[in-house]
């Protein structure tokens, strides 16, 4: 595969193109559970690309900004608790009191 060829299948348009065929809910679902994910505080999670789809259908007048609001920060909120909750149950440190746990693993060292 050559070059010429590779930048017409990653070209903008044709992603703007795929993007024209999702249903927007398939679009508000897929953020929703990055956003959930990164709210529980995996680290790397890439939320952007999905957030760049919602505002491109919003721009289309696909969907709207409210509703993509909604539903990343919903989700988000969600996954923050959910977080919470998981550290609070294992008793992690780590996560429920990063600042102690630093303080201790560098007076150990």
């Amino acid at each position: 595969m050559d070059w010429h060829t590779i930048t017409q299948v990653l070209s903008l348009d044709n992603f703007l193109n795929w993007l024209n065929t999702l249903d927007p809910l398939v679009v508000h679902l897929i953020n929703a559970l990055v956003l959930f994910i990164e709210g529980i505080g995996v680290p790397g999670v890439p939320f952007e690309p999905p957030m760049l789809a919602a505002g491109i259908l919003v721009h289309q007048g696909k969907t709207t900004l409210i509703e993509s609001i909604l539903w990343g920060g919903v989700a988000n909120w969600l996954g923050n608790i959910g977080g919470y909750y998981l550290a609070d149950a294992k008793k992690c440190d780590a996560v429920m009191r990063p600042s102690a746990t630093l303080n201790a693993a560098l007076a150990s060292a």
